[in-house]
């Protein structure tokens, strides 16, 4: 055999792609793709809630550890328009009496000169909800907690709390409502479907 035909034979049987066979895998991968896109995308809407979720059981935990390891009322806060929640603590003999001031400028008031402010207010956790998860109801035990869309829970020394839930929804009018014990502070999480 000379050599350029031995060339030759070998590239007859080598093996190629045809063009069909090419277009089949493009397709393929195309359906694959179809379908994996959007279980991907609801995967992560559910992640979000989950977080979501997870997060407010975990801020009302610390709000109640805080009450209890400090001594010192603490409150649990929900803003609706703003979709978000806050943990401050009140220091004082007069911070239930001062709610109004409280709850608008959510900081020390001024002392006269030469006085002691009555009470103080640390801000201890401040988190925002995900884009697309929403607070749709803020639900308490108290009629009177609530102002101008900011909803608030109170945690007691004793290691009580308001009874209160707080129902979520994503972009896709999924809902779960996290409900929290007002005696062990236990949470109750309900997925609707």
């Amino acid at each position: 055999m000379t050599p350029g035909r031995e060339h030759r034979e070998c590239a007859e049987n080598t093996a190629a792609f045809t063009l069909i066979e090419v277009l089949l895998v493009v397709v393929i991968v195309m359906i694959t793709t179809g379908i994996a896109v959007p279980a991907f995308v609801n995967s992560y809407r559910g992640v979000k809630m989950r977080t979501s979720v997870r997060g407010i059981v975990m801020a009302s935990r610390y709000a109640h550890s805080v009450a209890v390891l400090n001594q010192m009322q603490t409150a649990l806060f929900f803003d609706v328009e703003k979709g978000d929640y806050e943990i401050v603590a009140l220091a004082g003999a007069n911070a239930l009496s001062q709610k109004e001031r409280f709850l608008e400028g959510r900081g020390a008031p001024a002392a006269a000169e030469g006085e002691e402010p009555q009470y103080s207010i640390e801000k201890r956790l401040s988190r925002e909800l995900p884009d697309g998860i929403r607070i749709i109801a803020v639900e308490s035990g108290q009629d009177a907690q609530q102002h101008e869309g900011i909803f608030w829970i109170n945690f007691y020394p004793n290691g009580m709390c308001d009874e209160f839930s707080v129902t979520l929804a994503d972009d896709r009018d999924r809902t779960v409502t996290v409900g929290i014990d007002p005696l062990s502070s236990k949470p109750k999480v309900e997925y609707d479907r």
